[in-house]
């Protein structure tokens, strides 16, 4: 059987837990409140102790994200699995496109550990429903011990140049190398893959994204501030698959010179990629949000691990794994960038 507990237990005070046992801030309290009134912590700990049939004991900590609360389990013998919980995954707020994305996330990232050796998290089990015994859907996989790349790459005070710079050069060539295998993954169409019964691929159909227009243009105030999605694709023109977020964006009153431009801009690239037919698979899967808190490292850099597979999807090759990480421009770091467009420059 498992004991759960939570990760913030382990670098904060009591301060924060509450009669059921799950130690998280007032903020994070209040964005998974749904959750946490159906989650039973004794329950997953018994939960992942049945599905592992070990006899080991476990204890198990919680994380937070924007959009999930992970359940860190970690057993006697020192073997560590995570349970996932979407957000939203409660009442009316899991839908079915919020079902079909997630199972499609956890049978996708199946096919990415099968077919190449990228430290993606073993999926042990799943469930896109609420009709189970947690009560609320979930993902069960492998925890990957790893560091998060940003520790790495800004601890300037901490290592010596020469040794960050080796540092970075090792992760970028192992993540490199990872993205190269994902390169091969190609399909016809774009959107999330979707699977039978049986778990083999059958087609593609659109996938769950956050509505970025609906989100800063509400059409009704929504005193919960919740995350709104919508469903992208599927798409067999790549050039239709760039302009979805840009078409779904009517044009404001308040909208200035510069922004109309912007758009009018972004749609001229897009053309000018495709003036030429496009030969052969259009699409390829990538991972949904490749940045630095998604890429775990060991000590010299070496690539240990790509988490959060949360959107999966097949877009455009052009904006596909094989792009140039964003995390790499200059201008990546808010903090450290600020562009004047009355000056003109940075």
């Amino acid at each position: 059987m498992a004991i759960t507990k939570t990760q913030d237990s382990v670098e904060s005070s009591e301060r924060n837990r509450l009669n059921d046992g799950i130690d998280i801030s007032g903020k994070e309290r209040a964005t998974f409140a749904p959750i946490l009134a159906i989650i039973n912590i004794d329950a997953i700990s018994k939960f992942a102790s049945t599905v592992r049939q070990s006899g080991y004991q476990s204890t198990a900590n919680n994380l937070t994200g924007s959009y999930n609360i992970v359940f860190a389990v970690e057993f006697a013998d020192d073997i560590s699995w995570m349970l996932r919980i979407p957000a939203n995954g409660h009442g009316q707020q899991f839908d079915e496109l919020a079902s079909k994305a997630l199972a499609s996330e956890a049978r996708t990232m199946r096919i990415i550990k099968k077919a190449t050796t990228i430290p993606v998290p073993a999926v042990h089990t799943f469930d896109a429903s609420l009709d189970n015994e947690l009560h609320v859907p979930f993902i069960l996989m492998e925890r990957i011990d790893g560091t998060p790349l940003y520790k790495g790459l800004f601890n300037e005070d901490k290592y010596p140049k020469a040794r960050l710079e080796k540092f970075l050069a090792r992760a970028l060539q192992s993540i490199a190398a990872a993205m190269v295998q994902l390169n091969q993954l190609m399909l016809d169409h774009g959107g999330s893959i979707v699977f039978d019964s049986d778990g083999k691929a059958v087609g593609v159909k659109g996938a769950k994204v956050i509505d970025a227009n609906a989100m800063w243009y509400p059409e009704v105030e929504d005193p919960d501030d919740n995350d709104i999605f919508c469903e992208k694709g599927p798409f067999t023109d790549p050039k239709c698959a760039l302009v979805f977020m840009l078409d779904r964006r009517s044009s404001r009153p308040e909208d200035d010179a510069f922004l109309k431009g912007i758009d009018v801009l972004l749609r001229m690239f897009i053309e000018w990629e495709y003036e030429k037919k496009p030969y052969g698979p259009r699409f390829v899967l990538t991972h949904p949000d490749f940045n630095i808190q998604n890429v775990l490292v060991a000590e010299d850099g070496t690539l240990r691990g790509l988490i959060d597979w949360d959107g999966v999807a097949a877009v455009p090759r052009e904006v596909g794994c094989g792009q140039f990480p964003m995390f790499l421009l200059h201008d990546w770091i808010e903090t450290q960038y600020d562009y004047s467009i009355s000056a003109g420059k940075p």
